[in-house]
């Protein structure tokens, strides 16, 4: 099995910071260190955060776990998460990426 830096990468909107930290906490004694960027941001110091973001969610998480609702991927950051996981999917299918609905909406893809 290749070796990826994290376990699960989990995009959000700031609305779902707290579900999302829910998960990350339950994760991280289990199936090893997850990313989530209000809490690995001392992992990206120094970074362009545009390159850092899409190698995190195209090469170095084994999962992306997408906390969905409306508007998902049209803020400046989650649109950037939203382009890498669309370049994943291209290129590995749909088996590393799961997402949950926060709201009943769904992505466009």
């Amino acid at each position: 099995m290749d070796e990826k830096k994290y376990e699960v990468a989990i995009s959000c909107m700031k609305e779902d910071e707290k579900a999302a930290r829910e998960l990350y906490d339950l994760l991280q004694p289990r199936v090893g260190p997850p990313f989530l960027y209000t809490q690995n941001q001392k992992d990206l110091i120094g970074e362009d955060g545009v390159e850092a973001f899409g190698r995190i969610y195209r090469h170095e998480s084994r999962v992306v776990v997408v906390i969905y609702r409306e508007g998902w991927g049209k803020t400046k950051w989650t649109g950037v998460e939203d382009r890498a996981i669309r370049d994943l999917y291209l290129n590995l299918g749909w088996q590393r990426i799961f997402v949950y609905s926060m709201d009943g909406s769904t992505p466009t893809w």
